[in-house]
């Protein structure tokens, strides 16, 4: 009888299976004329009229954790001094130990600068150390390659604090000109994703908390975070990853307002390479767990988890292998749709799985090979191909929507910035995957080295 099942359930997924692409390419060619990425990143939400703004005599103390700044945080520095409206402004660097311009860049521009030992830094550390040394009633918190777009940037970040009632406030970002494609569709559906997409937005406790709703209602970013200096002093920035979102969570649990502003912006974006995006997501996965008291405390098999990644790892480098037999022409809607019907005839068959691919980093490459050994045997059922049907989501659903509504006409400069988007983006899947078992299964020896290595220099 299960095996009558077992037949009837796979001949019903082979018959469905056409009018499930049919359907797919139907929906990207009528029903998405709009893309989101592209209004977001155009997008200014309703604020205070620039005429309208009086100037602030409160002191501001901006803190900058550095390290070989170069001709970014030259720039950065001149836009602070350049804000109007500011009655009081002192800029604090915390160098870990800079071999380049970046401590007589400070000199040039009048900054306290605060030396610490390479060793000793950690993101909460630097910034704690700065915030004790400050005067100002407020605190700004910024990372050292930020690019300010306006003159009346700060004066709206103070507007917009009090306006909303709020402790502490951060403004969106916005990518570079110069951003790939993956750099672009991260900002954009961060944004998506936790809602900040509309006008200013007030963020507090939520009354059910969980890890996404503590999550949606906690983001603070040190990209650009102003905060009263009192308020923050009893809270304190504390871990040494996700430290950002961390006093976020604290502030709303103790009962005060945060703010997210759309009413101005701050321009910032990283166009880096996927063995980052993996230590990154590694990182950040552990951190959560510290964060959130309700992290879920799974079972975790390692060798299932192995087992996963490996098999999306193949099927990456299969995704990866059609991407580029695409000829090169032609309308973006045809090129998913063709990549549509080949994923079709090979995605379920998982056999076959091509070795190697030149878009293939070493330190990624040797990552996997080290998996690869320890897979020897899987319980049956598995792998289950979970990660599969995110890195196909990710491809179809997210990079296929902005895509097709952004471009015109394909060409080789567009396939290489699609693969490598989705080879980023697995990387990032690669490192979640590997920092849940960070968290739950620390001590593994076939693991543990693999761990050190992923957490150390982020």
């Amino acid at each position: 009888m299960r095996i009558l099942k077992t037949k009837l359930k796979v001949g019903v997924k082979r018959l469905l299976r056409p009018l499930h692409l049919r359907f797919r390419r139907l929906m990207i060619r009528y029903g998405r004329r709009v893309n989101p990425c592209r209004t977001l990143e155009s997008h200014r939400g309703p604020g205070v009229p620039l005429e309208s703004l009086e100037g602030s005599q409160e002191r501001v103390s901006v803190i900058i954790p550095t390290l070989n700044g170069g001709g970014e945080f030259a720039a950065l520095l001149r836009g602070l001094r350049e804000q109007k409206g500011i009655g009081y402004l002192e800029i604090i660097a915390v160098d870990s130990g800079s071999k380049d311009e970046t401590l007589p860049i400070c000199r040039e521009f009048g900054v306290r600068v605060i030396e610490i030992p390479g060793e000793s830094f950690t993101h909460s550390y630097a910034r704690n150390l700065g915030a004790e040394r400050a005067t100002g009633k407020y605190l700004l918190f910024m990372t050292q390659d930020v690019a300010l777009a306006e003159d009346y940037w700060l004066l709206r970040m103070i507007e917009g604090l009090k306006r909303l009632g709020a402790v502490a406030v951060s403004s969106v970002e916005r990518p570079r000109q110069k951003a790939d494609l993956y750099a672009r569709l991260a900002l954009c559906y961060h944004r998506l994703t936790w809602r900040t997409d509309g006008g200013d937005k007030i963020l507090a406790m939520p009354r059910i908390p969980s890890p996404l709703s503590l999550r949606m209602n906690g983001q603070l970013s040190n990209v650009n975070c102003l905060v009263d200096r009192q308020v923050f002093m009893s809270h304190r920035f504390k871990g040494n990853f996700a430290e950002d979102l961390g006093l976020g969570i604290s502030l709303i649990r103790g009962g005060h307002r945060l703010g997210i502003l759309t009413s101005t912006h701050v321009v910032h974006s990283h166009n880096r390479e996927g063995y980052y995006h993996m230590k990154r997501a590694f990182a950040e996965t552990k951190a959560l767990a510290v964060i959130f008291r309700e992290f879920p405390r799974e079972y975790v098999v390692k060798t299932q988890v192995v087992g996963e990644i490996l098999e999306g790892y193949g099927f990456l480098l299969k995704l990866l292998g059609e991407i580029d037999e695409y000829p090169g022409s032609g309308s973006p809607g045809k090129f998913f749709a063709f990549v549509d019907r080949r994923m079709g005839r090979w995605r379920d068959k998982r056999v076959g799985w091509p070795q190697t691919h030149s878009l293939e980093e070493p330190r990624v490459r040797e990552v996997v090979q080290r998996l690869s050994a320890l897979v020897v045997h899987l319980p049956a059922g598995w792998p289950r191909g979970y990660l599969i049907d995110a890195l196909a989501g990710y491809f179809q659903g997210v990079v296929g929507t902005y895509v097709i509504a952004s471009y015109r006409e394909m060409d080789e400069a567009l396939k290489e910035q699609i693969a490598g988007a989705v080879y980023r983006q697995y990387c990032g899947i690669m490192g979640v995957e590997l920092g849940k078992c960070g968290v739950l299964v620390p001590w593994d020896p076939d693991l543990k080295e693999i761990f050190s290595e992923l957490a150390a220099g982020v």
